[in-house]
């Protein structure tokens, strides 16, 4: 009886300390990686703003071998929306686009479930006459959410490569595209 009362304070401590840790941690986390295109903003903007084309190269198309996408009519602008269903738990959700500023600036909602959602926004710089910065952020707020705050502390990790590998992409489309021209 004594080693299950010991084992129970053990817990509840290791569950305390959980807790007050999370509640020191961050309640937001953003992750950003940027690329230079040699193409003007006004080639880029076109493949991230609607988003038809966005996914040609969205590092999440090759992931989703059995995902459903529906697009909305227009696919471009405010209120255009991706949503996908792959059919299993937790792997549904939408992307909205809600503000625009062509060829410069993108801002979308991205919903994971009906608690879940975060910001992203695409910055288009020019740099020189036939380049650009792309700029592409992820925001969300965990609020109270404890579990969320230590998923916080690990999404640089888990997100930026998948971004980078999509720069990446869009970078080699966007290049094809103005070398066409």
């Amino acid at each position: 009886m004594n080693m299950v009362r010991v084992l129970f304070k053990l817990l509840l401590l290791l569950a305390v300390l959980f807790m007050g840790i999370g509640l020191l941690l961050p309640d937001r986390a953003r992750v950003e990686r940027e690329i230079l295109i040699d193409a003007p903003p006004e080639q880029v903007y076109p493949l991230i703003a609607d988003l038809r084309q966005f996914q040609r190269w969205s590092p999440w198309r090759r992931h989703g071998v059995g995902t459903r996408f529906h697009f909305s009519e227009p696919a471009s602008g405010p209120g255009a929306t991706l949503s996908w269903d792959s059919g299993e738990e937790g792997t549904a959700g939408s992307m909205t686009i809600e503000e625009t500023l062509p060829p410069r600036r993108i801002f979308m909602r991205l919903r994971f479930s009906e608690e879940r959602e975060a910001q992203i926004g695409f910055l288009i710089d020019p740099i020189e006459p036939d380049r650009s910065r792309v700029r592409w952020q992820f925001e969300t707020a965990f609020g109270h959410d404890i579990f969320g705050r230590y998923v916080g502390l690990m999404l640089d990790g888990m997100l930026g490569p998948d971004y980078e590998a999509g720069l990446r992409d869009l970078k080699r489309l966007a290049e094809e595209t103005h070398d066409n021209d």
